[in-house]
């Protein structure tokens, strides 16, 4: 009896999901420029389910109670293609996995960081360029670093909130660097 009673109950584990910019309205481009978004890497402690915070120094907090709806690995992507078809009008964001389509351009990135702190000071640094399907360079490498406050900072629901308007924040920019790669000139 003494056995059962102390491991019968366990906190609830609560899942979070990315969110992406509200899509407004669906248009069919014929012809317009297909973006594959992709690769994007992230850093292996982000390859979990459990929600990753800083701790002090080096250390890092794993919280078993709260988690990803989706892995990072696909949400991101996702996230990332569904504000690019809101904030690139006349561009086709598609997953760089898709294989039925044949991309104009690539959007690649790698994440080194994506969370927060305990003081609730979350961060997006990421480095990105645009190729041609083809692998030359678009747009030169360059880094992108995103800050906001995660307000309460504890809360895991604030959390997943802040880190995606860190995502809109970086699809903006990447949005903004499309549109002359995207003109019919700079296409040919």
């Amino acid at each position: 009896m003494l056995l059962t009673g102390g491991c019968a109950s366990s906190p609830p584990v609560d899942y979070y999901q990315l969110r992406a910019l509200e899509v407004r309205s669906a248009v069919a481009l014929e012809g317009a420029p297909i973006l594959a978004v992709g690769p994007v890497t992230l850093p292996d402690y982000l390859a979990r389910a459990q929600m990753v915070t800083r701790g002090e120094g080096t250390r890092l907090v794993v919280d078993e109670f709260n988690r990803w709806a989706e892995p990072l690995e696909r949400a991101v992507p996702r996230v990332l293609i569904a504000n690019l078809t809101e904030l690139a009008p006349g561009v086709v964001a598609v997953p760089f996995s898709n294989r039925a389509v044949r991309p104009g351009l690539r959007l690649f990135a790698t994440i080194s960081r994506f969370d927060a702190d305990a003081q609730g000071s979350a961060a997006l640094i990421v480095q990105w360029g645009i190729n041609t399907a083809e692998g030359a360079a678009r747009l030169q490498p360059q880094t992108g670093r995103y800050e906001a406050q995660v307000i309460p900072a504890e809360s895991p629901e604030a959390l997943a909130a802040t880190l995606s308007r860190l995502l809109q924040d970086f699809s903006r920019d990447v949005a903004a660097q499309l549109q002359p790669l995207t003109t019919p000139s700079a296409m040919d």
